[in-house]
This record gives C-alpha cells, sequence and structure tokens, in this order.
C-alpha cells in the first residue's frame, strides 16, 4: 500500500524524470540520419506522412530513423506538385492529365487508376475519392471508395459544379458549388444534406472550421469583400470588409482553423469564423503578412520577420535573405523556418535562438527531426539520442 502511494504520489508530483530533447531545445542539434536523397528537391511535401516528390517521381520517408520506404515512378503525363497530390488515409492521390492513379501511402503500390477528364477531389472523412464530369448542362458527381475503386454512388446535377472538400470540418461530405446553389451531399451514400440559393456574385466557399464561408470578391469603388457564413444551408451572418482590389480569396490553415485573415487599409482584419466577429491589427508602414499558420509572421524591408500574435514587437534576430524573397514557415512546436541569408534558418521565438542553419528546401517532421538535402543525401538532423531539455 505504502508502495502504491508513493507511485502515486510522485505521478501527481510530475516526477516522471526530465523530458526528451526536442528541435527547440537540449543541447545542439547533430546528424541522425543520411540516405541517398530519392528526390534533389521537391515540388510536393507532406511533412507529416513523409512524402516528399518532383517530376514524376514520388517518395516515402520514414523520417524518425531515416529509412526510404518506397519510391514510385509515375508514367508519362503525370507531374509531382502541391496542386496534382493528395493525401487521404492511407491513400494518396495522383492527378495527370484526362487520368488518375491512387497509390498505397504505405507500400506506394497502385491500387487503382482510372481514365477520367473531369475533377477529382479526395476526402480523409468517409475514405472517400469524389469526381465530377461536367456539360454545358451539369454534371455527373459520384463517389468511390479508395482501397478498391468501386463506385459507391452517383447522381446527376442540374448545374456545372465545382467540387470543394470539408477541409478541418468532419462532415463526411463534399460541397458543390454551382452557377445557382450551394449545396452539402454526403461521401458515403451522395446524399443531399443540404442545399440553398448562392447569392449573387459569390466565387468561392471556404470551409472553416465552424462555417462555410462564401466569398465575394472585393467590387467597385471602394473594394469591399463579402463574407457570409453559412451553417447548413443558412446565412448566420454576414460581412463586407474593404480590403484591397486584388484580394483573393483568404485560406483556413491547418494548423490555425477557425478564423479568417484580410488585408485592409493600416493592417489586417481578422474574421472569426464562427460569429463573422473580428478586429484590426495594426501593420507599420511596408510590414506584410507573409505566414498564417501556428504564428502569424510579418516581414518589414530593414526591420525583418516579427509575430503579429505576440505583444513584444521585436524582430526575429537574423539575417535578411540574399537571394530569394522573404518566407517563414511556423511549426506547431512554435519554431519558425525563415528564409536567410542564402538559405534557411530554423529559429526559436522565445529564447531567440537560431537553432540551424542550411540550404532550402528543409522538412519540419512530427518527430522531432529536420530534413534537408546535402548533395546526393537526404539528411536528418535532430537532438542528440538521449538528450533532455534544457
Amino acid at each position: 500500500m505504502t508502495a502504491v502511494l508513493l507511485v502515486t504520489a510522485l505521478a501527481l508530483g510530475g516526477c516522471y524524470g526530465p523530458a526528451a530533447a526536442d528541435l527547440r531545445g537540449g543541447g545542439p542539434l547533430v546528424e541522425r540520419w543520411r540516405i541517398p536523397a530519392p528526390v534533389a528537391v521537391w515540388a510536393f511535401a507532406d511533412p507529416v506522412r513523409g512524402l516528399i516528390g518532383a517530376d514524376r517521381r514520388l517518395a516515402s520517408v520514414e523520417t524518425g530513423a531515416g529509412r526510404l520506404r518506397w519510391v514510385h515512378e509515375l508514367p508519362g503525363g503525370y507531374r509531382v506538385s502541391a496542386s496534382s497530390v493528395s493525401v487521404a488515409g492511407a491513400a494518396v492521390l495522383v492527378r495527370g492529365p484526362g487520368r488518375f492513379r491512387v497509390l498505397d501511402r504505405a507500400a506506394g503500390t497502385v491500387r487503382w487508376e482510372r481514365e477520367f477528364p473531369g475533377q477529382v477531389a479526395v476526402e480523409e472523412e468517409g475514405d472517400a475519392l469524389l469526381t465530377a464530369e461536367c456539360d454545358t448542362k451539369g454534371c455527373d458527381v459520384a463517389g468511390w471508395g479508395l482501397a478498391r475503386g468501386q463506385r459507391l454512388w452517383s447522381r446527376r446535377v442540374g448545374e456545372r459544379v465545382t467540387l470543394v472538400t470539408a477541409g478541418p470540418q468532419m462532415c463526411y461530405c463534399v460541397f458543390l458549388l454551382g452557377r445557382r446553389s450551394v449545396s452539402a451531399v454526403g461521401t458515403e451514400d451522395g446524399k443531399v444534406l443540404w442545399t440553398m440559393r448562392k447569392p449573387a456574385g459569390v466565387t468561392g466557399l471556404i470551409p472553416d472550421l465552424y462555417r462555410q464561408i462564401l466569398w465575394t470578391p472585393p467590387q467597385d469603388p471602394d473594394c469591399a469583400a463579402t463574407l457570409r457564413g453559412v451553417d447548413r444551408g443558412t446565412v448566420v451572418w454576414t460581412r463586407e470588409v474593404i480590403t484591397t482590389c486584388d484580394t483573393a480569396a483568404p485560406a483556413i490553415d491547418d494548423d490555425s482553423p477557425g478564423s479568417l485573415t484580410l488585408p485592409v487599409p493600416g493592417g489586417l482584419r481578422m474574421v472569426n469564423g464562427y460569429d463573422g466577429a473580428g478586429r484590426v491589427l495594426p501593420l507599420d508602414q511596408d510590414e506584410r503578412l507573409i505566414e498564417t499558420g501556428t504564428d502569424r509572421i510579418t516581414w518589414t524591408p530593414g526591420v525583418g520577420y516579427r509575430s503579429i500574435d505576440s505583444t513584444d514587437r521585436t524582430a526575429a534576430s537574423v539575417p535578411p535573405p540574399s537571394i530569394a524573397k522573404p518566407s517563414a514557415t511556423s511549426t506547431r512546436f512554435g519554431m519558425w523556418l525563415l528564409g536567410s541569408g542564402s538559405g534557411l534558418v530554423l529559429y526559436d521565438p522565445v529564447r531567440r535562438a537560431i537553432r540551424w542553419t542550411g540550404p532550402a528546401p528543409v522538412l519540419i517532421t512530427d518527430d522531432d527531426r529536420l530534413v534537408y538535402v546535402d548533395g546526393p543525401d537526404l539528411v536528418g538532423i535532430g537532438p542528440r539520442e538521449g538528450a533532455v531539455k534544457d
């Protein structure tokens, strides 16, 4: 009984021993592995799943241990890019001209492929692939099982539509943005979950965490854009934002869903996706937003990189980029990957310390590895084995 009480007391007191080191802290970062690089640069990367690719080659890397799982060579006509490759669950969709191929994510083998001239999208919730083939009178929309390619359902829609996947919403649905209407269709059975008349001027649909946001681009004379929050086919809020005339529809970042960011005179308008409420964050002259992920990072010529989410407006202590435009990526672990000098730096904004300097491109993975290309090799660096946090 005494032993049980002692273990319980230690657990409640947080006595688990020192935490393992990560990219942020725990001594210097060292090379943990080096393997022949499957691609010299990559046009597509999924750091969570260890996928990289370029041209007609797609590869899967076990980034923790530094092991090449597989390399898949695509046939002529295919080209790997951020827009041609999508990942959903255990499958990888690769789109080509007039056809597509579905790969097994674990083995890199072909599950099935099909010639198809229309739209193709994958939705992870429901493990489904969606297609839409349109003519002048409407579209044939269908759902397919990702595992074997069997058709699950099909329906005819009496207008041309664009497939919009659900993004951060877990609705087991796909949205159809048409010329006259907007609707949600279940990915498992193709049933219409809701439908509504599309407001005049709407050109886009943004699936937010809580709502579907309908986007009307800026209109003359004052460059006012209109956003409408939709809940199950009903507009629950409308906001008009005076922005710049060339502002495109804002995107929802996977790491920070629930809000949208629009440039406005003198700053940035933050719009809450749930109720449309918002506020303006002021920006200095020539300061512009370049990253909207976990941290929102700006660049100001002559000043440098800063976070607009921090009360500390001190610029990151890194040299400015010399051969490329300013660039910033914020990781889910609070680190920044910044364009600096002729390459990149991994920067800790809390300790204000540079943790690594090297060439682009770079992957920051979930298993505390920074992966980059060094000549013919793919290299993974991380904390020393057995190191603990500072």
